[in-house]
């Protein structure tokens, strides 16, 4: 496989997972949070954790609902 279909494959999968970013950025966070051995990477998984969390709040409803 070249570059190129692998880019638009990652392109095409981004789009489609678009609606389900704020859980995917609340399980990063949960999940570094839970592995990070030193305290950046702890913080990092509370930022991810966050902003993943005030997205889905803001912007949630108007996702899931028809």
């Amino acid at each position: 496989m070249d570059e190129m279909f692998l880019g638009c494959l990652l392109i095409v999968v981004l789009i489609l997972l678009l609606p389900m970013l704020p859980v995917l950025g609340i399980i990063a966070g949960v999940y570094l949070i839970g592995k990070a051995k030193d305290w950046q990477g702890k913080m990092t998984g509370v930022v991810f954790f966050i902003i993943g969390l005030c997205y889905l709040i803001s912007v949630g409803p108007s996702v899931f609902s028809p």
